[in-house]
């Protein structure tokens, strides 16, 4: 009879100890969700308001061909890539097209009277601020993951319920060695 006892402690300590660390693992994976989707919101955002940049310019700069295409094609590349490291990639490729349009609007004096166009370049540097802290974050967020999913005992929980690694989202743009935006 003791060791029947003892057997049914045993077990339910290692049920206790399992279901802390499921816990556990499920709390920081929700974290990771909830700051991928805090970050994609605002990258969604900022690809909306270079989007109407881009659009509010293109009656204005018709003459500028390249610069409208590569700023459209930068656009759909954001806006369907889907890793963190894919979308990593098309944000540093949309940055660079913005920062071009954005060098010719503030050359053209009836785009910068206009204060649509204003309003939308402020949209663009807030976002791009804010992308800065929520990348840090989110980056933060995935090496915690990473590094718990990885180490004894989480490990073996981990496996057992397929608790897989992330991505980081390694944007030049938004994470430099401070973890904001240059």
């Amino acid at each position: 009879m003791p060791i029947v006892i003892v057997a049914a402690v045993i077990v339910v300590l290692l049920l206790g100890v399992d279901l802390f660390v499921y816990r556990g693992l499920h709390g920081v994976r929700r974290a990771v969700i909830e700051a991928w989707t805090a970050l994609e919101q605002t990258l969604t955002h900022r690809a909306d308001a270079i989007s109407a940049l881009h659009d509010s310019a293109t009656a204005y700069i018709p003459h500028e061909d390249q610069l409208v295409q590569s700023v459209a094609a930068a656009l759909q590349t954001a806006r369907t890539a889907g890793t963190p490291p894919r979308r990593a990639k098309a944000e540093e490729e949309l940055s660079s097209a913005a920062k071009a349009l954005t060098a010719l609007v503030t050359t053209h004096p009836d785009l910068q009277a206009n204060d649509s166009v204003a309003s939308t370049m402020f949209d663009i540097a807030k976002a791009d601020r804010e992308l800065g802290e929520l990348s840090q974050r989110y980056n933060e967020m995935v090496d915690a993951y990473n590094s718990r999913i990885e180490t004894p005992p989480w490990s073996a929980i981990a496996r057992a319920f397929k608790f897989t690694a992330r991505e980081r989202f390694d944007a030049s743009d938004y994470n430099d060695e401070n973890g904001a935006q240059p």
